[in-house]
């Protein structure tokens, strides 16, 4: 009746239950070294209301912790390709900012700073830049724009009448694969 985390071989076999509670979780994603898996998980109340945080756990499912215990939102998990940040998206006053820090949880840095909902981030894979989606600039539809990993040098790099997103980069980093 709600989201659970599991893993299966690529064939399909051995489907294996790693969360087992009656919260949502969501959004895994594996360490770039396979030991780890970052998630999205409603379990926890802070102040009476339940919250949306990110939490990381083993890849057997052991060892859960919460990284981040900030109302409202937590959301959006994706590992650093060497495999020492976490990008995420925050809920700041009804608006989604993306924020980084350390695969510990510490350090956590907003990098990006716009009225408009900014989600999706994902890593280029030599971990220098951030590409992710957002309605900024006076756009009615999510386009696709990407930033070095500090935040700064943001380029918007589409222009569409409809939704841009779902975007991947190539294994090499020399093309973004994406939904429009």
């Amino acid at each position: 009746g709600n989201r659970e985390i599991y893993t299966m071989n690529t064939n399909g076999t051995q489907q294996t239950r790693l969360t087992n509670n009656e919260y949502v979780d969501q959004r895994p994603n594996w360490s770039p070294d396979g030991t780890k898996i970052t998630f999205s998980s409603n379990r926890d109340i802070v102040q009476g209301l339940r919250q949306t945080d990110v939490y990381v756990m083993n890849s057997d499912g052991s060892e859960v912790t919460r990284l981040t215990q900030k109302m409202p939102a937590d959301l959006q998990p994706a590992w650093s390709p060497d495999g020492s940040k976490i990008a995420f998206v925050k809920q700041e006053q009804n608006n989604l900012e993306i924020y980084v820090m350390d695969s510990n949880g510490a350090n956590k840095i907003r990098l990006t700073h716009h009225a408009a909902a900014d989600q999706n981030p994902t890593w280029s894979p030599d971990g220098t830049k951030i590409l992710f989606m957002s309605n900024r600039d006076d756009s009615e539809s999510s386009e696709l724009y990407v930033m070095n990993a500090d935040g700064s040098k943001l380029v918007r790099l589409t222009n569409t009448p409809g939704d841009d997103w779902h975007a991947t980069w190539s294994p090499d980093g020399t093309k973004i694969l994406f939904a429009s």
